[in-house]
């Protein structure tokens, strides 16, 4: 269960879900679109750390000082648009088509897989079976370091869904 935004009274929201959580009612819990300081402030007021922080990540935003934060505190870093909404620019992004080419998978198999590499757990939304299949079929091949890191100079910390503000302390600005 995941407390979906930040809002006015996270402690009280979070207390209700570590009470559920501790009673047995839920399996795990977690928060989504949290930055370090609402992540600082929920595990300075309860015993449950959370599970994961879902936030939008991609090649164009790729939330590395997040990133850390949350694998220093063994916060799963959860990438909610990891596809980056289908953005065009992406899918016809110079690097990754020569990447896709070079490992003969497609443009969005190499951006998942990028991810993935990187410890971040990806949820693509796709409703098609074809591309939920490919989605799902990256872990038969590994960038490189060196093609890793060619991925990671895409980082424009540029948000596809309007991120808010509050997530900006998170970057490297």
């Amino acid at each position: 269960m995941l407390i979906h935004w930040p809002m006015q009274d996270d402690l009280g929201t979070y207390r209700a879900l570590e009470e559920a959580y501790q009673a047995g009612k839920l399996r795990s819990i977690g928060v989504s679109n949290f930055n370090r300081a609402q992540l600082g402030e929920i595990m300075a007021n309860f015993q449950t750390v959370p599970v994961v922080d879902q936030i939008e990540t991609c090649v164009l935003r790729q939330q590395t000082k997040l990133h850390q934060y949350l694998a220093d505190h063994q916060i799963v870093h959860e990438a909610w648009s990891p596809l980056g909404k289908g953005d065009g620019r992406l899918f016809n992004h110079p690097v990754l088509k020569d990447l896709a080419a070079k490992y003969d998978h497609t443009t969005a198999q190499v951006m998942l897989r990028y991810l993935t590499q990187r410890q971040i757990m990806v949820i693509p939304r796709s409703t098609n079976p074809a591309h939920m299949a490919a989605n799902i079929n990256i872990f038969d091949f590994a960038l490189t370091a060196a093609n890793l890191a060619r991925v990671q100079a895409l980082d424009e910390k540029f948000s596809l869904s309007g991120w808010p503000s509050s997530m900006t302390l998170d970057e490297d600005y």
